[in-house]
């Protein structure tokens, strides 16, 4: 009688944690519904889409909030950033356009709006934008950025705002380079690109990109044939414990081409890797010098 007592007092109590249980587990998945119709967490949903690279899916979420919190920044720029990434640059304008109504000074804004217009290729207004910033609030990217919108309308300024930045470069950008070279070039101002190869060595020589910008730039800059052979050389000697690229190889055997040394053109080119032997240059050279062996 007693034990039958006791079994039924155990399963009353089973069956009471069982409910207060059922009741704490539902009141916890119901506080956990209603956080995640909150619209901060619906903004962290859209976030998380954008960051796995589904932007439209992201833009259907962001969209949604923007009906009911039409001057949220955060959002505002989250769409727009969006819309870069689906190449769509004059909706993206638009959105950052809306934020900066809710923050007129805010550089990285303005830094974005700048950025967006030069991809819509609205040069001007790309321009007008990064005007707007003082001087100490350019970073090295919008100084790179200002300046190829200046070469289109102001050769002074250009030149100063070129000279400073390659100043200030502390690693090498062979896209940046490339447009300096290019405007000095078609601006005849050879002295200009002397001082760039007079002080390229001495920043960038173990950076092996940088390297081979500096050769190929001297090669065609430089007559002297005779002391560009010999750095080369200097060059591969120093650096034989790294891989040296095709193209320094391919290069050097050109120089041996002119200089008329043939034999010696041939065995540099033995240096040259499977792929490198599908280079033009290569292919060029190569032909060059079976013509001369059949002189």
């Amino acid at each position: 009688m007693i034990w039958t007592k006791m079994m039924m007092r155990n399963k009353i109590i089973c069956i009471l944690t069982l409910i207060t249980l059922g009741c704490s587990s539902y009141n916890k998945r119901e506080n956990i519904n209603n956080n995640l119709e909150k619209p901060e967490y619906v903004l962290l949903k859209g976030i998380n889409l954008k960051q796995k690279g589904e932007y439209s899916e992201a833009l259907v979420i962001f969209e949604e909030i923007l009906k009911e919190d039409s001057k949220n920044k955060v959002l505002l720029e989250e769409i727009a950033e969006s819309y870069i990434k689906l190449g769509d640059y004059k909706k993206a304008v638009f959105y950052y356009e809306e934020a900066m109504r809710y923050s007129e000074r805010d550089v990285r804004l303005i830094k974005n709006l700048a950025y967006t217009y030069y991809l819509d290729k609205n040069y001007k207004k790309s321009l007008e934008y990064l005007e707007k910033l003082y001087e100490k609030e350019n970073d090295i990217e919008t100084k790179k950025l200002k300046v190829f919108l200046l070469t289109k309308n102001n050769f002074e300024i250009s030149k100063e705002y070129f000279k400073e930045i390659e100043n200030q470069i502390e690693s090498f950008d062979i896209d940046f380079y490339n447009m300096y070279i290019k405007f000095l070039d078609e601006n005849n101002l050879d002295k200009e690109i002397q001082n760039i190869l007079n002080s390229f060595p001495e920043r960038f020589y173990s950076d092996s990109k940088a390297m081979d910008f500096y050769f190929q730039l001297k090669y065609k800059y430089s007559n002297n044939y005779n002391e560009l052979e010999k750095e080369l050389k200097k060059y591969i000697v120093i650096n034989n414990n790294r891989e040296i690229g095709d193209n320094i190889y391919i290069l050097l055997g050109e120089i041996e081409y002119k200089l008329k040394n043939y034999n010696e053109s041939k065995n540099i080119l033995k240096f040259v890797s499977k792929d490198g032997k599908q280079d033009k240059k290569y292919l060029e050279l190569i032909r060059s010098l079976n013509n001369e062996n059949r002189l």
